[in-house]
């Protein structure tokens, strides 16, 4: 655990992870999609726990006091370091601005470290657009959580009552869910990280390779919107550029002008000398 994260964990002891995960389920390693599963929960689970030390470290009222009497769940040398970390202003000012940065979220939910894919499996006889609403409503305030949350559900209502009754399925509150929430590739907005977003429905194009065009035409996309942005700068350039072309033109003119009039100058006084 002396590492801040999964990601810079020594290669050969995340590779024994992944290996001891894989020995307890049934796995095709050679899909992106169980690798990425995989990895990721790792790293949430990775975090989780370095998460519950943090709170154990903040629990005794010094740095000191921490540092002698904590650490059981872990060795010393590693607590140590921890502990060291968590003390210096480095951290302390990414953990101020990691709490103002969630203060601004425009979309946060009430589940906690509970994962959506948790919930769902509790509340199987509720659709998505109630999960919605109970992922995002707080019991504590009697509303919910932020004010966009509570403008996506009035939506997704809104949309599923302009249906017959005898059309407002599952299935069509999941199609309402995606529709409010939008598509972003490799993720299921709305669902959280575990839960794997729907395969593609393009005939002949796997999964993994609509993923990969998407992202591509989502790059090429913000390209053109930058270089659009871009472009009365660009033409303005052009025009300066011109503009000052012109103006040197203008200045070798009036130089070559100047010069031949000083050579027929010259040439006269030296036809003029006896």
């Amino acid at each position: 655990m002396r590492h801040v994260s999964l990601s810079v964990v020594d290669v050969k002891e995340k590779d024994e992870l992944i290996d001891r995960v894989r020995a307890d389920f049934v796995l095709d390693w050679t899909k992106k999609n169980h690798r990425r599963t995989v990895t990721t929960q790792l790293s949430r689970a990775y975090n989780a726990f370095h998460y519950m030390l943090y709170r154990k470290y903040r629990e005794y009222a010094t740095h000191e006091e921490a540092l002698v009497n904590g650490g059981s769940m872990v060795e010393r040398p590693v607590w140590e370091w921890l502990c060291s970390r968590w003390a210096s202003v480095e951290f302390k000012k990414m953990s101020t601005q990691n709490k103002e940065n969630r203060c601004k979220q425009r979309v946060n939910h009430t589940s906690g470290r509970t994962s959506f894919v948790v919930l769902m499996e509790r509340r199987k006889d509720r659709n998505l657009i109630d999960f919605y609403k109970d992922a995002h409503w707080s019991n504590k305030k009697g509303r919910f959580i932020t004010p966009t949350t509570e403008e996506n559900y009035n939506q997704m209502v809104e949309l599923m009552n302009a249906n017959e009754p005898e059309y407002r399925t599952d299935e069509a509150a999941a199609a309402i869910f995606r529709e409010v929430l939008g598509h972003r590739s490799g993720y299921s907005r709305g669902l959280g990280h575990s839960v794997m977003p729907e395969s593609s429905t393009v005939p002949g194009v796997t999964n993994e390779e609509y993923e990969r065009l998407a992202e591509e035409n989502a790059l090429n996309l913000k390209n053109a919107e930058y270089y659009k942005n871009r472009m009365p700068d660009i033409e303005g350039g052009f025009a300066a550029m011109r503009d000052h072309m012109e103006e040197y033109e203008q200045r070798v003119n009036i130089t070559m002008s100047e010069l031949r009039t000083q050579l027929e100058s010259q040439r006269e006084t030296q036809s003029t000398d006896p």
